[in-house]
């Protein structure tokens, strides 16, 4: 299935470009402005903006005015039949190339892909990766959300995480699978996780983490903001410990400044 994905997507654009800058070239099939799959913002930019940037170490290149043109053109651009392709410069060995589509899977349904010439073994991009260490994410489209695979809900799945030391994992369970019935449960859990004594700075920094992905999930960019400022507060209060985990707020933070943009 993924390799058929694969084949399908590494067909270049010959349109001319969208926009065109040093940085990056965007290709857009899609010239209008409608966004027809009605997806919900955040939880889009949670995945594109991640796995586009961080997963694929673009983002020291990439201001987030960048990153918010980039992730607005594919959001509006890509529809079930128009596929959306950036292209950037002055990456080495190989132009960076990383392709969005929706393609109809018999066994899947309806699954939004991004294709790259990355390569994950020698974490560079190549001009012909080798096929079985080539980064591609493809996700379900859920009612208006797109939910990773391994984020899929499951009453095995609740269990396990149920059973887990790290008890935020259930707040990230509900907060990112395919159920919006389950976000009822979310913000009991925070506040539960918050006010425990026990709670470890790891475990308090990842509870502050997904209050702000909770709050932009519904649209409440200012609270995201300003509880973006508290964790920034905490994570200098706990350096020593938190140090390790600094990617995790580099990615929030450039969720918050991206979902302020678009």
């Amino acid at each position: 299935m993924l390799k058929k994905i694969s084949v399908i997507c590494a067909i270049l654009f010959l349109a001319k470009p969208s926009f065109a800058q040093e940085k990056f070239t965007i290709y857009k099939e899609n010239k209008t402005a409608e966004h027809e799959i009605g997806l919900n913002k955040y939880s889009f930019v949670h995945h594109i903006c991640p796995d586009s940037f961080y997963m694929t170490q673009l983002y020291p290149a990439l201001d987030y005015d960048d990153m918010a043109q980039i992730v607005s053109a594919v959001y509006h651009g890509v529809t079930k039949k128009d596929k959306v392709q950036v292209n950037y410069g002055n990456i080495t060995p190989s132009e960076a190339i990383i392709t969005y589509s929706v393609q109809e899977s018999p066994r899947y349904g309806t699954i939004y892909i991004m294709f790259t010439n990355f390569n994950n073994a020698t974490r560079q991009f190549e001009e012909t990766p080798d096929p079985k260490d080539q980064l591609a994410r493809w996700y379900y489209i859920k009612n208006d959300r797109l939910v990773y695979r391994n984020d899929m809900f499951t009453a095995e799945r609740e269990a396990e995480v149920l059973a887990s030391p790290q008890a935020s994992a259930l707040i990230r369970l509900y907060l990112f699978d395919e159920h919006p019935e389950n976000d009822a449960k979310i913000n009991p859990l925070i506040d539960t996780l918050l006010a425990a004594d026990t709670s470890t700075s790891s475990e308090l920094f990842f509870t502050k983490i997904y209050q702000i992905q909770h709050f932009l999930m519904n649209d409440l960019l200012k609270q995201a903001q300003t509880h973006l400022h508290k964790l920034n507060v905490f994570y200098e209060e706990h350096l020593e410990e938190l140090s390790k985990l600094s990617i995790y707020l580099q990615m929030v933070k450039a969720e918050v400044e991206v979902m302020g943009r678009i």
